[in-house]
């Protein structure tokens, strides 16, 4: 009799150690404030572009916490309020406090953590859990989708002054790296391999005109 007392003790321990969806949009709302410094490309119309592929990719993968990699998705790109490299260990400072204060278990901060830290590639290959891989996959795949694209190549454009053609072979030749190496469940490389046909497409026009455009300059 005991033992079935202790038992029940530890299920409704574990059980109030769990996140609630109070927490989850406390964490929604703290998150939002970093969002209004991020700047026009990171700003909180991406993490909801990575909250949907989130949903998405948790219709395959039923074990993962859901409420959790939503927090994670929410707080993952909050360093770029500071800087932009080495964003995630700055998003991983200003997160911790934040979790304490809605009140997370150590082990539920953890995963948070450890998906903030590693959404980048190849530090994704350090990550510990599988929401980590769900927040990453989830966060390149926007990427991988035209406007992601787009709104990338903008980006290193005019953050990382790369010119035009520059920034187009350097975002080109980072999706196919994301796309061979590092993409795990089949519906991340169903999504992926629709959406890099329409760039690549995308991309050849764009290297042909610039052929023809400098031979008439010649």
């Amino acid at each position: 009799m005991v033992m079935l007392w202790l038992i029940v003790l530890l299920v409704l321990l574990e059980r109030s150690n769990k996140m609630n969806k109070k927490q989850l949009q406390q964490i929604e709302e703290l998150a939002r404030v970093f969002y209004k410094k991020t700047g026009n490309y990171h700003d909180w119309g991406h993490v909801l572009a990575v909250k949907k592929h989130i949903l998405n990719l948790l219709r395959e993968i039923d074990r993962a916490n859901e409420n959790l990699l939503l927090a994670a998705c929410y707080l993952h790109d909050i360093g770029r309020s500071v800087k932009d490299e080495g964003h995630p260990a700055e998003s991983v400072r200003l997160a911790s406090p934040l979790l304490k204060k809605v009140g997370l278990s150590k082990a539920e901060t953890d995963i948070i953590l450890d998906a903030i830290e590693f959404h980048t590639a190849p530090e994704i290959c350090q990550a510990k859990t599988l929401e980590a891989k769900i927040l990453f996959e989830a966060d390149k795949l926007e990427i991988l989708s035209v406007a992601g694209f787009l709104r990338t190549l903008l980006f290193v454009i005019e953050e990382r002054k790369m010119s035009l053609s520059a920034g187009l072979d350097f975002l080109w030749s980072y999706a196919r790296e994301v796309q061979k190496k590092y993409l795990w469940t089949e519906r991340a490389k169903s999504v992926a391999k629709r959406e890099m046909k329409v760039l690549g497409q995308v991309y050849i026009f764009y290297k042909r005109w610039q052929s023809r455009y400098w031979k008439q300059k010649e």
